[in-house]
């Protein structure tokens, strides 16, 4: 630290005051010392920031770059100062695993049965899995045994270790407020609650986008086929927006992201990380498929299957939806007319017709269907009977209800010198986006538009020539829309 020098002494009292007003209207003991001038200490003014912050009247705003460890100290100090501990929270709010509609408190404390989250999965070279948690109650020793509320499967604290940056410590016992590492989890995932068996919660689990853009990838040689399967094992449990799956159709395994850079940095990561070369295809965007039009279907199923009669009917109602999300099935069968297991065949049927649309066999989405009426015979009918007669049902009927393709649509922001704008929107509308606004954001104008990602490939070297490097921007999902006749056709071919 060292004096400030002469023209930054205005600056710096001007800032001052600026700081000293906003106190004073937190605090009326110190806002009238401060109109008589008297000197208010510095401990008393942090005491009424940290109430301020508590009570979200303030937000502490700190500059610095951790590329040359300049302002991280000032930072982590402002942390402990303003920032809530687990103590100011007293309670968290969760609900009953079995029950989602009871809700459940626990205190923030030691003596409370323990609860905490896991909010980060990651790999490493020495122990294998690292899962991150955060102690919401009680407390866990070394050894105990805990339970995963999403699966309701016990695991087993085998190791648990207090992480410093690259410092790793083995400790004993974590309690209500710590963030440690347990070593040795098996089936646990990011914003999985895991809590004492005996008093279980669950807290508001994480929601992560689904993945727009796909690419193949192989490994270079046969023997780094069984690393690269391995290492995107690694890198699904930590990020939950990155996929893995394999192509039905051509047989390639595919890895999907929210976006180029995503995609290349995992792709670097299997390289430097776990030492497995592949090589990646060109980006392909996750198109899906939906109908336009309503209609009700009947499928009877009664034939043989690998020498056992299969028979079943149903009745269902298929309609466009507003959920783009997940396929809805809503089960209008009065209770008790099929057997459980039987119903829960034919949920499952219903989805998996859903899975290949008939246009290009993009996933379906969209879609709303009711069970209005089943044929079920005590002696013939299985679950597999409706699984088979349900997905058939649901291919017939999205074929004929006018299907057509969904791409995927981003919000993008971008952030560019006044000079720069009309060239900038005369871009992206040649991307076929859609401007919804532009305002200003600090010196800067800023253009809020929808565009479609299938034209967003390569944007970021584009927008950089055109602004000569001045500009940048922010894209993340959001929804599907229908493609143009003539999009269409690109995609298909013909």
């Amino acid at each position: 630290e060292e004096s400030l020098s002469e023209d930054m002494v205005a600056q710096a009292d001007s800032a001052r005051e600026n700081l000293m007003e906003a106190v004073s209207e937190v605090d009326d003991s110190i806002l009238e010392r401060y109109l008589d001038g008297v000197a208010i200490p510095s401990e008393e003014i942090r005491k009424t920031i940290r109430k301020a912050c508590l009570s979200h009247r303030f937000v502490p705003v700190l500059c610095g770059s951790a590329f040359k460890n300049k302002g991280v100290q000032p930072l982590l100090d402002a942390i402990c100062a303003y920032l809530p501990s687990p103590v100011d929270n007293k309670l968290m709010e969760g609900f009953d695993p079995k029950k989602e509609d009871k809700r459940i408190t626990k205190k923030r404390v030691i003596e409370e049965s323990f609860s905490g989250i896991v909010f980060k999965i990651m790999s490493d070279p020495y122990v294998g899995l690292l899962t991150y948690v955060r102690v919401y109650s009680g407390k866990i020793n070394q050894g105990d045994t805990f339970i995963n509320t999403r699966t309701q499967k016990r695991e087993k604290a085998q190791k648990i270790l207090r992480m410093e940056a690259n410092k790793r410590t083995e400790i004993v016992t974590a309690g209500s407020g710590d963030i440690v590492a347990f070593v040795g989890l098996k089936e646990v995932a990011t914003g999985d609650t895991i809590s004492d068996p005996k008093s279980q919660i669950a807290y508001e689990p994480l929601t992560f986008a689904e993945p727009v853009i796909a690419v193949a990838i192989e490994p270079k040689s046969t023997s780094d086929s069984t690393k690269l399967v391995k290492a995107l094992g690694r890198l699904q449990a930590e990020d939950p927006s990155f996929r893995v799956t394999d192509d039905p159709e051509t047989g390639q395994m595919l890895i999907k992201g929210m976006g180029e850079l995503h995609l290349e940095i995992i792709v670097d990561r299997l390289k430097r990380e776990f030492k497995v070369e592949a090589n990646v295809g060109a980006p392909q965007v996750a198109y899906r498929e939906t109908v336009k039009m309503s209609g009700r279907f009947d499928e009877l199923l009664d034939r043989e299957v690998g020498g056992v009669r299969q028979y079943a009917g149903l009745t269902v109602r298929i309609e466009p939806s507003e959920n783009q999300s997940e396929i809805e099935v809503i089960n209008n069968l009065e209770k008790n007319t099929i057997p459980q297991h039987v119903s829960e065949a034919l949920v499952c049927g219903l989805r998996e017709g859903a899975i290949a649309g008939p246009i290009a066999g993009f996933e379906v989405i969209g879609v709303r269907i009711f069970v209005e009426d089943v044929v079920y015979d005590k002696e013939l009918s299985e679950s597999m009977s409706f699984r088979l007669a349900a997905a058939n049902v649901v291919r017939r009927g999205v074929r004929e209800l006018i299907p057509q393709i969904m791409e995927p649509m981003m919000e993008i922001e971008i952030t560019v010198p006044d000079e720069y704008v009309s060239n900038i929107i005369t871009d992206i509308n040649s991307r076929r986006a859609k401007v919804k606004n532009i305002g200003l954001r600090g010196p800067m104008q800023l253009v809020e538009a929808d565009v479609p990602l299938s034209n967003m490939f390569g944007y970021s070297t584009d927008l950089r020539s055109r602004s000569q490097g001045r500009a940048n921007y922010s894209m993340k999902f959001s929804n599907y829309e229908p493609v143009s006749e003539e999009h269409r056709k690109s995609i298909l071919g013909y």
